[in-house]
């Protein structure tokens, strides 16, 4: 199917375009009623995978913020934040000259940056008495190595302030992209003829939103090129795994991971496996094979956005426990 038919469809080019935003603010309030002390502040900072288009994920956020209601009690507010990245607005309301300084598409460096000064702005405006919140990063995909970039950041750059953070990787490429099924394509340049043909294709059996989500990053303009910069660069810098004990000795990680990923290599997958998995004890790696047959592109489906926030909850509750420990969320 072409582009063209694609997107006069009626499945994607309905009237929820309007809807969309480059950043979604989602919100769980305290179990707790306020007191002199106030309430402690928990952010869950969610990072896209690619295209980096944070309405794919409303979804999942969503499901998400209804299963964190569900904890109680609950001593601490609960924020939820995730945007799109620079090059992949849609939002009608979005300023079109807000990511344009340069002429050319960010590369992954630059995206990882601007990750780290939203995080920072989030942190800031959550701030009450000089009491950072705790933070979770949750990355998806590429996001999951962006959000280990994070912590590497926040351990070596002096002006972080609060405690480190924990992080969550969903279907993580944090090594050696290139030697994936998908990403050997890549490499021999089958990518820019052939993806994002694929990936117009593929949003004709799309779920309602997510096909239309797929509709406006093809007509944004920028936003193809910008997914294609980003996975070239991606090919480029995502090699062997080589963080140190800045990331995988302090803050509590959970990996999880498709049983079948062609974008994470199985040969990738085991060796993370057995050079990090530390068997999940304590505040040891915590390594996971879905076993629901949820795919890499989770995002795209309800039924599959369900899971992964069923899982992500669990994961939350667990880095909250191991927390008490040191004077827990305050």
């Amino acid at each position: 199917m072409e582009s063209s038919s694609l997107l006069k469809n009626d499945q994607i080019d309905g009237d929820e375009s309007h809807q969309f935003r480059d950043k979604i603010t989602l919100e769980v309030p305290s179990t707790e009623r306020s007191t002199n002390n106030g309430i402690g502040k928990l952010l869950i900072f969610f990072i896209t995978g690619n295209p980096a288009l944070i309405e794919y994920y409303r979804p999942f956020l969503s499901f998400l913020q209804s299963q964190l209601h569900e904890i109680s009690p609950r001593p601490y507010e609960i924020h939820i934040q995730g945007q799109s990245l620079p090059g992949f607005e849609i939002a009608t309301d979005s300023d079109p000259h807000r990511h344009l300084a340069s002429a050319q598409p960010n590369d992954l460096q630059a995206h990882i940056e601007f990750t780290h000064s939203a995080l920072q702005a989030a942190t800031q405006a959550l701030t009450a008495a000089s009491t950072p919140p705790r933070v979770i990063l949750v990355g998806h995909s590429i996001g999951a190595y962006i959000a280990l970039e994070l912590l590497r950041l926040q351990h070596h750059r002096a002006a972080a302030a609060g405690p480190p953070a924990s992080a969550i990787a969903l279907f993580p490429t944090v090594a050696d992209i290139a030697a994936s099924p998908n990403g050997a394509r890549a490499a021999a340049a089958v990518l820019p003829r052939g993806w994002l043909a694929g990936a117009v294709q593929r949003a004709a059996g799309m779920e309602r939103r997510p096909a239309a989500v797929t509709a406006a990053w093809v007509r944004s303009g920028g936003g193809v090129r910008a997914a294609l910069a980003m996975g070239c660069d991606e090919m480029r810098v995502v090699g062997p795994e080589r963080w140190g004990a800045e990331v995988w000795g302090g803050p509590k990680l959970f990996f999880y991971f498709a049983a079948e990923d062609r974008w994470v290599g199985r040969a990738t997958r085991e060796g993370i496996f057995e050079a990090r998995g530390g068997g999940g004890g304590g505040w040891a790696p915590v390594m996971e094979i879905d076993e629901c047959g949820v795919p890499h592109g989770f995002c795209v489906r309800g039924e599959h956005s369900r899971v992964v926030a069923v899982k992500v909850r669990q994961y939350v509750e667990e880095i909250v426990g191991l927390w008490k420990g040191d004077g827990g969320i305050r």
